[in-house]
């Protein structure tokens, strides 16, 4: 019945909200045009403005009452004393919309805004608009009553929260959206950094396009900055206030995950940029290149612009997370450490696999007399290798260097490892993708195959079409040997005996931990105890571990001291 009633009244709230935006928009359109401060291409003169005001008239007319009512109705429900208050505050339904609103309206308000800016700058240069057609009054509308909408709606959703603590999806749904549009603005700012910086230093096509290009970036990045540091700054401070949001921010599974994209995106944006530069770095001194000069210096500067600000992200969050205060548990830290570790070589070891199979495909073609060599596509043989073989090595490299610390921990704590399930997942997924990967390549192979035997009519030299596909199915096949030897050997840990032995004392201490509590006179509960020991590093706040898990531990079941 109230989910119903509140799919209804947030569906009208939203359809009415865009209804208004869409009638303030216009409305300031016209009153842009009209003060003459920002001319729109084909406005369509008085004729066209005042149909327009009538549109955003009757918009506002009919959309602003109907907002009004339902968003009462949304309101009126959280009041002191309504009895559905607290399902009210803690309803997924309310928490999806207001993260939905904000999400929309700031990309509506920044890319807008950013547009604007750019256009503006460009045409106070002296730049004419021979490269681009920008709305200027189309975009000051829109970035003003999306700022409008995204600063409302985030009040009433910081208002929420400040309350007092909401769980499940009424939770983790704005921190998907706090999260999310941190790691978006943050891929969004630099990939905008490298083309700006690029197109200043190796401008294409003609000047006015560079120096067009170099505008539109820079503000792109400033923007998308602006966006990341300051939802991250807003996340930060929360995981590091007192009272319930601290807590819950601090032993979030959402701010922990945010952490580990963070730092596997910024790991494979770093060994691409990186593996790129090394082919403009290493591919002239191999051999001739397919490009001038000027782009044999471009294909160092781009990758360059990347590589660097990249790297600084990848190891500026692998920092901050360390330093996390829920690091300070013994488990929080160790599995912090785990996922590190695990994501950053997955992603290290797709790059060097991938590579690796490109310069085994390579040494296959020139082996056994591919074309590759005779330049068929203009591109030469030693230009390939140098984009494959960096790519290779500093995958390889890295996976190395993290998977040295698994082996490690490994060693130390064989049955723990054994059993984690971050271990688990990531051996699993490895194999699935060694599996997708040689199923490709071999249905390309034995397509290969089985035309050439039945005389069909294949396009092609047929070593330089299956040394690809046989250099990726040969690191499949490597990956999926080693990967699958490390679950087995998981798998196979603790014999039945051992297991048996720890059955059989875990139900001697639960036995022996039941008591008899009288509460009042004729009523008695009993409760099951067992002792427990906290272990952790020199150093670690085991109060903290022992207060998360508290809060963690469903009702009815408590953590107390030991008696004397």
């Amino acid at each position: 019945m109230q989910a119903a009633r509140r799919l209804y009244v947030y569906a009208m709230a939203g359809i009415t909200l865009a209804v208004i935006a869409f009638g303030l928009m216009t409305l300031i359109e016209v009153a842009i045009s009209a003060s003459g401060l920002l001319e729109r291409p084909f406005d369509g003169g008085i004729s066209n403005s005042r149909e327009r005001l009538s549109l955003a008239v009757a918009m506002l007319g009919v959309g602003v009452p109907v907002w009004a009512i339902h968003w009462w109705w949304v309101q009126r429900g959280l009041a002191p004393g309504k009895p559905n208050r607290d399902a009210e505050h803690g309803s997924a339904i309310r928490a999806g919309f207001l993260s939905l609103v904000l999400l929309v309206s700031l990309l509506a308000w920044v890319s807008a805004a950013s547009t604007l800016v750019w256009s503006l700058i460009w045409i106070a240069a002296g730049g004419e608009s021979t490269f681009f057609y920008v709305d200027q009054v189309g975009a000051t509308s829109t970035a003003a009553v999306g700022f409008i909408v995204w600063l409302y709606h985030g009040s009433v959703r910081r208002g929420d929260l400040g309350d007092w603590p909401v769980s499940g999806a009424a939770a983790w749904l704005p921190r998907l959206y706090l999260y999310g549009v941190s790691l978006a603005g943050l891929v969004i700012a630099l990939t905008s950094l490298q083309s700006s910086v690029s197109s200043v230093l190796v401008p294409e096509f003609d000047e006015g396009y560079a120096r067009q290009a170099a505008i539109q970036g820079s503000v792109s990045f400033a923007a998308w900055a602006v966006v990341w540091a300051a939802h991250w700054r807003y996340a930060t401070r929360l995981a590091g206030s007192a009272g319930w949001r601290g807590v819950e921010e601090q032993t979030s599974r959402m701010r922990l995950g945010a952490f580990i994209a963070t730092i596997v995106v910024a790991a494979g944006f770093s060994i691409s940029a990186i593996s790129e530069l090394a082919q403009g770095v290493l591919a002239p001194m191999l051999g001739d290149v397919p490009y001038d000069r000027d782009v044999t210096f471009q294909l160092v500067i781009r990758p360059l612009a990347s590589a660097i600000p990249w790297t600084v992200v990848w190891w500026l969050h692998v920092r901050w997370l360390r330093d996390e205060p829920a690091a300070a548990g013994p488990l929080r830290a160790l599995h912090q450490v785990r996922l590190v570790n695990h994501g950053q070589a997955a992603i290290a070891l797709a790059f060097g696999a991938t590579g690796l199979g490109w310069v085994l495909g390579l040494a296959i073609d020139i082996a056994f007399g591919g074309t590759r060599r005779s330049d068929q596509f203009g591109i030469p043989w030693t230009f390939e290798l140098a984009r494959w073989l960096p790519m290779a090595v500093a995958g390889l490299a890295v996976w190395a260097w993290h998977w040295s610390r698994v082996l490690a921990r490994h060693r130390s704590d064989p049955d723990g490892e054994a059993a984690s399930t971050i271990r688990r997942a990531f051996l699993y997924l490895t194999l699935g993708v060694g599996v997708v990967v040689g199923l490709a390549s071999a249905t390309l192979i034995l397509y290969r195959l089985v035309g050439s035997i039945l005389g069909a009519q294949l396009s092609g030299n047929a070593v330089s079409e299956l040394s690809t596909p046989l250099g990726a199915a040969m690191m499949a096949a490597v990956a999926l040997a080693y990967h699958g030897r490390l679950l087995r050997a998981d798998t196979a840990r603790g014999p039945v005996t051992a297991r048996a032995e720890s059955a059989e004392r875990l139900a001697e201490l639960t036995a022996a931990a039941e008591l008899t509590i009288e509460l009042t006179e004729g009523v008695t509960v009993t409760e099951v105890r067992r002792p427990l020991d906290l272990v952790g590093p020199e150093g670690a706040d085991l109060d903290a571990a022992i207060m998360a898990a508290g809060a963690a531990l469903p009702p009815g079941i408590r953590l107390v001291p030991r008696e004397p």
